[in-house]
């Protein structure tokens, strides 16, 4: 597999993210506002503790509804997703949910590297990064109601492996070194995170 057909990748699926631009913006405008407000908010004002994991719940949740719609406009169009700001989950939304939950099970043994002084961290990282690719196809299979277990998704990435790493991993890497500049040269972590609003359909 060459860099090249990892590169063409990722302009692959920022293109498509710009051919959808009005579906996406339809669909995703009034919940990614409130995703922005519920992660927001709780750095700008004193908010009780409570209230803080109850706006970290809902963030996740509408982070679910966000992925399973983005999924679902960009790989089978405009049409395929027709509602209008904020619905109820539905089953695509609890079974994306439950996947989650599954990839990061997979992941947990990985955490023991954190105790390898230096570079343990790093490994593990990296490590999850690979294991999240491999699995990644469970999530959009979801989104469009043919699911695939995680064996599944392992095997049909196969061929694929570093195309697979650097859409998951070092794509998502260069914001991150974006958002460390950002925080580094503005201290503010609100920045961070409209920075993250704004990127957040790409990454998914």
């Amino acid at each position: 597999m060459k860099i090249g057909d990892c590169i063409e990748a990722v302009v692959k699926g920022i293109r498509s993210v710009i051919h959808n631009k009005r579906a996406l913006a339809k669909a995703l405008t009034l919940p990614l506002l409130v995703y922005l407000l519920m992660v927001v908010l709780p750095q700008l004002f004193q908010i009780p503790v409570l209230i803080q994991i109850f706006a970290g719940v809902i963030s996740f949740f509408l982070y679910v509804y966000i992925s399973v719609a983005t999924h679902r406009i960009i790989i089978m169009g405009s049409g395929a997703f027709s509602g209008f700001g904020l619905t109820t989950l539905g089953v695509r939304e609890w079974q994306f949910l439950l996947a989650v939950f599954e990839v990061m099970f997979y992941c947990l043994p990985l955490f023991l590297l954190v105790y390898v002084p230096y570079v343990g961290v790093h490994i593990a990282t990296v490590m999850a990064a690979y294991i999240v690719s491999r699995m990644s196809l469970i999530f959009p299979s979801i989104a469009i109601d043919a699911p695939m277990n995680a064996r599944a998704s392992w095997q049909a990435t196969s061929k694929y492996q570093l195309v697979m790493f650097t859409v998951v991993f070092v794509f998502a890497s260069v914001f991150t070194l974006v958002e460390y500049g950002i925080f580094r040269i503005f201290k503010s972590s609100v920045l961070v995170d409209l920075f993250s609003f704004i990127t957040i359909i790409f990454l998914i």
